[in-house]
């Protein structure tokens, strides 16, 4: 296997399990060291833009990929233009939120060493990552995660776009018969610290129909090629969720969500609430962290390399160094240039101790005061609400089993869901009395959108809502003033 670096991204593919298909809405092919699509493909393009003007206004993410008939970094650029020719393409009709992905041979959809794996491999994938007919939709929010690629071997951190911090101990990735995982990994992540992105997909923040205080949710998974992978017996994650970066609230604890109808449950069987770190094995030196070296100035030389030093000082002593060199005889310019050398190789020596003490104070840091989590999938951080008067909460209205209904929560962080209560009304069973919340509820489908939110207080038994017709872009308006963290 070719050595693999390190790949950090914004956005990527679908979720590789039962629940998610890894289906792109159109593959473009090409041929063999080629960037403009084979001409079959650049047909279904051209008929694939003139059927979805719809989509101009989302956000579309081009994936683009090799086979394995050239080396590495050729592999790389060629996917690079690839992307490119189906971006230029794009914006001339039109389409302007492009997000473009490029992975060369890193990625194949296909492993055999045939002409037609092949072909299958020369490809980039067009995905709609917010397509406005999917508007409430786990499957929707899930369609284009973060990924990150590194080597089972080596203890990686993880960081989140929307700032969770997860430390991965070396060999923490079993196949399902327990065997340690000795091909690259593909870890997935997806975040949901917002309210509204919780309520689109579907998600709340529930333990058995009791409501819980929320810190933020993710879901992540592993993969090698196409097989899922699994935390081996003896590891665990320390996860540091964003919410909690200043301290861990007074009893957060890791849940569990497992998805039955499209709705999750959180649970604490087989978590831990230990903040302690012991026992996490992590090579400092592969660890790929965000560092902040206040000690440094950074300057560029002739070259336009960059350069550091430590202080003032250092740089007017080698400023120094180099100004000697323009009046210095044969025997002086060697010594000076020995000099600037040693000066040179102790530079980089200091940066590399300073750099390992950093690495090794954020990880011990993180270690010591993440959460830690022996199961991949979904995964939240919560703790229970404090005792208070319960009661339980009807909402009126005609039909109501076609809708879906939702308390917020605002003061106490929590997304509670409605359950069905007969064929015109639905409940919310155990809410703390004398809150407000907002209420929530919506029906949604290709012929008909209704939806209602407003201002509650939960005082009484019994609640009236009449949800009115609204465009999808209306809905979506009107959940903007949920656009706020959990």
């Amino acid at each position: 296997m070719r050595t693999r670096f390190i790949l950090i991204l914004c956005f990527l593919s679908l979720i590789s399990d039962n629940s998610f298909a890894q289906v792109p809405d159109l593959i473009v092919h090409f041929a063999n060291a080629e960037d403009k699509p084979e001409k079959s493909t650049q047909l279904e393009l051209d008929s694939w833009i003139k059927t979805h003007d719809a989509y101009k206004e989302k956000t579309i993410l081009l994936r683009g990929h090799t086979d394995y008939a050239a080396d590495e970094q050729f592999n790389k650029k060629l996917s690079e233009r690839r992307s490119d020719a189906i971006e230029k393409a794009l914006r001339l009709a039109g389409f302007n939120n492009i997000t473009k992905q490029s992975y060369g041979e890193k990625w194949p959809s296909c492993n055999d060493n045939d002409e037609n794996c092949m072909h299958q491999n020369r490809r980039v994938e067009i995905i709609v990552c917010d397509q406005a007919d999917e508007l409430f939709s786990l499957e929707q929010r899930m369609k284009c995660p973060q990924i990150f690629f590194f080597e089972n071997s080596f203890g990686e951190v993880i960081l989140g776009k929307a700032g969770t911090e997860i430390f991965i101990p070396k060999n923490a990735f079993t196949y399902e018969d327990g065997t340690i995982c000795q091909d690259e990994i593909k870890f997935e992540l997806n975040e949901f610290y917002n309210v509204s992105d919780c309520i689109k997909a579907n998600l709340s923040t529930m333990h058995s129909g009791e409501m819980l205080r929320s810190g933020g949710m993710i879901k992540i998974e592993a993969f090698a090629g196409n097989k899922k992978l699994k935390l081996a017996n003896d590891a665990s994650l320390s996860i540091i969720f964003t919410t909690q970066k200043n301290g861990l609230e007074e009893g957060m604890q890791i849940f569990y969500g497992e998805i039955n109808d499209n709705a999750i449950n959180w649970k604490t069987e087989g978590s831990e609430a230990d903040i302690q770190g012991s026992g996490v094995s992590i090579d400092y030196k592969r660890s790929l962290i965000a560092l902040s070296i206040y000690d440094e100035i950074v300057y560029f030389n002739s070259a336009g390399k960059e350069v550091y030093y430590e202080d003032e000082e250092e740089k007017q002593t080698l400023d120094s160094l180099n100004l000697l060199k323009q009046s210095a005889s044969a025997e002086e310019l060697v010594e000076i240039n020995n000099k600037i050398q040693k000066f040179s190789e102790d530079q980089t020596k200091r940066r590399t101790e300073f750099m390992d003490m950093q690495r090794k104070q954020q990880l011990n840091l993180t270690l010591e005061n993440g959460l830690k989590s022996m199961n991949l999938g979904w995964i939240n951080c919560d703790a229970f609400t404090r005792k208070q008067n319960l009661i339980d909460m009807y909402v009126d209205l005609e039909n109501a089993k076609d809708y879906k209904f939702y308390l917020y929560f605002e003061d106490m962080k929590s997304v509670m869901s409605g359950y069905m209560a007969g064929p015109n009304s639905a409940q919310f069973f155990k809410i703390p009395q004398n809150k407000k919340a907002k209420l929530i509820c919506y029906q949604y489908g290709k012929d008909l959108n209704k939806f209602e939110m407003k201002e509650i207080t939960t005082a009484g038994t019994r609640v009236t809502v009449s949800p009115k017709a609204m465009t999808k872009e209306e809905i979506d308006m009107a959940l903007m003033v949920l656009n706020k963290p959990l």
